[in-house]
């Protein structure tokens, strides 16, 4: 999380998987708001290559960040 005057940055990577579609990515979410609870602005999504994102889903591992 990256917090600056009043707007958050969340970054992780995000999997999906489904019996039709197997996604992994890098996944920003851009908040504003404190106190009383946060509003999502802007979210923001990064496919990792085919390569990592094969590797990281047999190893168990996260794909790597570019």
């Amino acid at each position: 999380l990256l917090a600056a005057a009043g707007q958050t940055v969340a970054v992780f990577n995000q999997g999906y998987d489904s019996p039709r579609r197997r996604d992994r990515g890098v996944k920003r979410v851009y908040l504003t708001g404190a106190g009383t609870g946060y509003r999502i602005v802007a979210e923001q999504w990064i496919q990792a290559p085919q390569s990592a994102a094969h590797l990281a889903s047999r190893t168990g591992a996260s794909a790597p960040r570019s």
